[in-house]
């Protein structure tokens, strides 16, 4: 049966006792039955084993870690012995943490725009199911990717790799770009880019992409309708004048 011997004062706001009443107790004696019988599992492990380990424990809603070591007597395992961290502010941070990411991701996730996510080395971090539709390319074919994308099309009137890499780090807002879907298809949309920093250091960049490709087509159909207005004119106005 394993008993307290030494307890720092801390075990008295742990516990809500002197430590004086808490020595020579045992653990079913200081801890609720449940929590007692896992740590006493591990107490049995130290001993046998003479191996270190460290557990995460909840007790009356707060959280605390605890490094548990032997201390050997001639190299056999004689008494254990540990200290206990309490991380219930860690513990609250990280959960709100994973719960603010579940929440941005599901946003990104349910965006009407495509959305691409770059680290600062131009890397790919994260792509919407939008942005999969759009190109054609999975988030496993372009995680981790850097520039130039696969998507990217060599044409001298949107600058050099270079240059680009500066638009994806420095940020842009409603520009156009011509990009290439994976089926070799050529389709247009209009680009925002916003660098995301944190304690001055940039940590990220949020690309959206809104699809022109109609608007686009559109246009040009426009364009090529006015082309052909004016030739009939000029033809016209020839005929006129023979």
């Amino acid at each position: 049966m394993i008993r307290s011997l030494r307890l720092s004062r801390n075990y008295e706001q742990m516990l809500g006792m002197p430590i004086d009443e808490m020595l020579g107790k045992t653990m079913d004696e200081l801890f609720p039955s449940d929590l007692a019988k896992s740590m006493i599992a591990d107490d049995q492990c130290i001993i046998k084993d003479g191996k270190t380990i460290i557990v995460e424990e909840e007790l009356n809603g707060r959280f605390y870690e605890t490094i548990k070591f032997p201390i050997l007597l001639k190299d056999r395992p004689k008494y254990l012995a540990g200290y206990t961290i309490d991380i219930t502010d860690r513990k609250r941070a990280e959960e709100a943490l994973r719960e603010s990411e579940e929440f941005s991701t599901s946003l990104l996730e349910h965006s009407p725009n495509a959305i691409m996510v770059f680290n600062p080395d131009t890397s790919i971090r994260y792509v919407n199911p939008l942005f999969e539709k759009l190109t054609g390319f999975t988030s496993k074919e372009v995680l981790g990717k850097k520039a130039p994308y696969p998507w990217w099309v060599d044409d001298p009137k949107y600058g050099t790799i270079e240059q680009r890499k500066k638009v994806i780090l420095g940020g842009v807002h409603g520009i156009e770009r011509r990009f290439r879907k994976k089926n070799g298809d050529y389709s247009w949309v209009e680009l925002n880019i916003t660098p995301i920093y944190h304690g001055g250091e940039l940590i990220y960049s949020l690309s959206t992409w809104v699809d022109i490709t109609e608007r686009k087509r559109s246009e040009k159909e426009k364009e090529n309708l006015l082309f052909l207005v004016r030739l009939k004119s000029m033809r016209f106005l020839e005929n006129l004048r023979i």
